[in-house]
């Protein structure tokens, strides 16, 4: 919650603001959808309304909180099944989950598609493998550095294709990789990408993903503000493509960082002295750990 919140109900006001003030281009679309939007949002049921917001095509230009209240539900619903579910009837919940979902169509915007269940079972399932130090299949298939890096290659081709290759299971697709990925990822043994810059980067990258995810909408359309302001007669083509992208990426980037430096990290680290109230050493122990390697996955 005090890494989540505070971030998520800052660029839900940023969004609103930009979107009734700074919006002489129509970038960020009607301020009243905005509005209306970031409502659906701030009571986390942003995914349930986004397939009502498509259908009648007047989504506000912070859509992209559909997942987080997804993910935000699964927050609020998880402990009930933790406190009354044994571990055995749990792994067997989240892979019915995880089967039931994984082929089933589901059209984009849809209601099904907002509530992707089977790619958070799929976290779950590698998360409780993983607490009992369970082996990866064949790990030594990946010593070989040529293999590992066509692996990764033909993963991350996948996730870019899914919604051509396999436009009604996309959703399932999407999560069968991305867990394939997360998978990998969770033994901690730089299976993939080893030690070195590229690393450094992508763990820099990854540590401030959830204020990219946040910012990019804003950057995007902010950016196309910007230039409708110092050039009102241009249109964004693709002859404008390349000084677009590194305007946006510039201002994503440093909003991620002074979001990330003075929200989301002080604030985490007041929540986690709220919790270790209520935790054993032993278990502060183990979330550290854990939060450390989410981290870096």
């Amino acid at each position: 919650m005090w890494r989540l919140w505070p971030s998520a109900f800052l660029w839900i006001a940023i969004y609103v603001f930009l979107a009734f003030f700074f919006n002489s281009s129509g970038a960020f679309g009607p301020a009243a959808n905005t509005a209306q939007t970031s409502i659906a949002a701030a009571l986390q049921v942003a995914n349930l309304y986004f397939p009502i917001c498509a259908g009648a095509g007047n989504c506000g230009a912070n859509a992209v909180y559909w997942s987080l209240s997804l993910e935000e539900q699964f927050y609020f619903l998880f402990p009930f099944l933790v406190f009354f579910l044994p571990r055995k009837k749990l792994l067997l919940v989240f892979a019915a989950l995880i089967v039931a979902q994984l082929l089933t169509p589901r059209p984009t915007a849809s209601l099904l598609w907002s509530i992707r269940t089977d790619a958070i079972a799929f976290g779950i399932l590698i998360s409780m493998l993983t607490s009992v130090e369970a082996k990866l299949p064949k790990e030594g298939v990946l010593s070989s550095a040529w293999v590992r890096w066509t692996i990764f290659a033909a993963l991350i081709y996948a996730l870019t294709r899914t919604q051509i290759i396999f436009p009604s299971i996309a959703p399932g697709v999407t999560a069968m990789v991305s867990a394939a990925l997360v998978l990998i990822a969770s033994k901690s043994r730089d299976l993939l990408v080893p030690s070195g810059r590229v690393r450094s980067l992508m763990v820099y990258l990854g540590g401030r993903s959830y204020a990219i995810y946040l910012i990019h909408e804003a950057a995007f359309f902010g950016t196309r503000e910007i230039w409708y302001r110092f050039y009102p007669n241009d249109e964004i083509d693709a002859g404008l493509t390349v000084p677009f992208a590194i305007i946006a990426s510039v201002i994503i980037l440093a909003a991620a960082e002074i979001n990330y430096r003075l929200v989301e990290n002080p604030l985490r680290k007041i929540g986690r002295r709220i919790a270790d109230q209520y935790t054993s050493p032993r278990q502060r122990d183990n979330a550290v750990g854990s939060l450390e390697s989410s981290e870096l996955t």
